[in-house]
């Protein structure tokens, strides 16, 4: 316990809704932690993933922001960049 893992030790990240709403809202108040997050799982080739329902929450809470044009914005970019795998 307490044991730093490696950068290859790195193997998989389930992330939840939260993860996607903050990287996806450039206005919420921890989308810049979560992108520095994003690009050293990315950086680290860490194995991201998540689940058809997480995306769809994700969407459900990225739709009640004042911009649902960020709702559109969220699935375009989710499908096109697919950096996750879904299980």
């Amino acid at each position: 316990m307490g044991e730093k893992r490696s950068d290859k030790e790195m193997q998989s990240v389930f992330i939840d809704a939260d993860a996607f709403v903050r990287i996806y809202d450039p206005k919420d108040a921890h989308h810049a932690q979560a992108l520095q997050i994003s690009r050293q799982l990315y950086e680290r080739n860490a194995k991201v993933l998540s689940s058809f329902f997480v995306l769809a929450e994700a969407a459900t809470v990225i739709s009640q922001t004042p911009s649902f044009r960020m709702q559109d914005i969220f699935w375009k970019k989710a499908w096109q960049a697919l950096w996750f795998y879904l299980i």
